[in-house]
Parts: C-alpha cells; sequence; structure tokens
C-alpha cells in the first residue's frame, strides 16, 4: 500500500521509485521514476526469490536442477540409501529382525525425518549385547550349595544330554523317596530285556542345583555307574526304586515245589 504523503513508498520506508501520475492541467510531464538514490536502494533490496538464484541457498528442486543445468550438469534420479543398524538386545533370548522392519532418523530443522527399511530378515541366536552362557562343568564334584549361578540377564547354557555328571544324574525338583546308600536300577526307557543297558546302583549324595531360572532341582550321586555307556543320553535312560521287597527261598537239589 502507498504512503499518502505522495513518496511512492511505504510510510516509514524510503522509496525505491517515484509514481508517474500526469493529470491534466499541468504545465510540466513528469517522465522520471526515480533518481540515483531510489535507484540505489532499489538494487540494494533482496529482491522475492533470490535464495533461489544461488546454489548454496536454493530450497526448490527445480532451483537447483536449473543452476546446475547451466553447467551442463543433469541430476541422476534418487537411489535409496545404505546404512548399517545396531540392535541391543534387552535379553539372552534369540533375536529375529523381520524384512521390511522400518526405522525412522531423527528431523531436524534442515532435514525431515528420513525412513528406512531393512533388506531380510536376519536372526541373531545370541545376541553379543547381553552376557554370555556361564560354562556348565560336568566332570567337577557340585559343591554343597550348587554350581554358581548365571549374571542376572545373561544368555543360559544349552541343556547338555550327558546322563552322568558332576557324579551323578539330575532329577526334578527334591526326591522324597530317595536317601543315601538306597540301591536304585538306572535302566533305559525301553528296557525290555537283559540285553538292554541297566546297572544297579548305590545312593552316595544328595546335593541340590539351581537352574538358571532360580527353579531347585537335585543332582544324585551314585555309585556303580561304570558299566554304562560313555555315549549314555540323559533322555534315554530312567532311575527306578522298589516299591515293595520279596524275599528270595532257596530249595535243595532233589526238592520240589507245591503246586
Amino acid at each position: 500500500m502507498s504512503c499518502s504523503c505522495g513518496c511512492g513508498g511505504v510510510c516509514g520506508e524510503l522509496p525505491t521509485r517515484f509514481p508517474i501520475s500526469n493529470p491534466s492541467g499541468l504545465t510540466q510531464i513528469a517522465y522520471r521514476v526515480g533518481t540515483f538514490a531510489t535507484f540505489r536502494r532499489a538494487l540494494l533490496n533482496a529482491l522475492p526469490g533470490e535464495v533461489e538464484l544461488y546454489l548454496g541457498t536454493a530450497q526448490l528442486d527445480r532451483s537447483v536442477a536449473h543452476l546446475v543445468g547451466l553447467l551442463g550438469y543433469r541430476p541422476r534420479p534418487g537411489i535409496g540409501a545404505v546404512g548399517t543398524l545396531a540392535v541391543i538386545a534387552s535379553g539372552p533370548g534369540s533375536l529375529v529382525i523381520p524384512s521390511g522392519l522400518a526405522v525412522a532418523s531423527k528431523a531436524t530443522p534442515e532435514l525431515d525425518s528420513q525412513t528406512f527399511e531393512t533388506t531380510q530378515q536376519t536372526t541373531f541366536a545370541q545376541p553379543t549385547s547381553v552376557p554370555g552362557p556361564t560354562p556348565d562343568d560336568l566332570t567337577t564334584s557340585v559343591p554343597d550349595n550348587g554350581p554358581p549361578q548365571n549374571i542376572p540377564g545373561a544368555a543360559e547354557p544349552p541343556p547338555h544330554l550327558q546322563l552322568i555328571a558332576r557324579g551323578g544324574v539330575l532329577v526334578k525338583g527334591t526326591p522324597t523317596a530317595v536317601a543315601v546308600n538306597d540301591r536304585l536300577l538306572l535302566m533305559t526307557n525301553s528296557w525290555g530285556s537283559a540285553s538292554d543297558p541297566a546297572v544297579v546302583v548305590t545312593v552316595t549324595g544328595l546335593v541340590p542345583e539351581r537352574d538358571p531360572h532360580g527353579r531347585k532341582n537335585t543332582r544324585v550321586q551314585l555309585a556303580g555307574t561304570s558299566s554304562l555307556p560313555s555315549d549314555a543320553k540323559a533322555t534315554d535312560y530312567r532311575l527306578a526304586y522298589a516299591t515293595h521287597v520279596s524275599h528270595l527261598a532257596t530249595l535243595a537239589p532233589d526238592g520240589s515245589v507245591a503246586r
């Protein structure tokens, strides 16, 4: 809006040009649109869209393309950026990163948030961001208070299949019907004949052990297991105890059994 004082500008600002108006009855005709001072001010004032004229300040894609086009440069089509994603596991379990997982970058005043997607599924069976499992010692006799516990949050050691470990077999919970010096029968699950592996063992100790979840189990230490196969697996055997006792009777060589 022009100033009412006739300067041709806005009140409080110096004009950059003079308006030309020639009503009837004038002795002179106005033809000059400005003076040296107004022309100089016009040259020094910022023009609308001036930032688009320089490559360093241009914001519009078409402005950038026009400027570099003056040099004969043709921008290639946009391509997706590739980056490396680091993932921190919150627990020791297996970690699966699905294909197409979207990850957004943090926006800045100069750059909008960018979204990236994983190109394939990746599985971490043992995440490296959590402590590893405590090695399971299968040879050393277990101490009175059980084996050392894993670090909280650490991965669990894989269950071993060895039948005889730490001098005995591991049973769930606390067996109340078994005591030291008891004689038990260690036999295969499919035992059906005298040729199948089976051995009479003697209980030499009962030692509590806790699994990585804190559940209480018992290591039944045994004597007399040397005849068992060295590759015997715990899943193939069972430990049996007598529920009743019968005494054997002897007969003379010429004796007979009454029916």
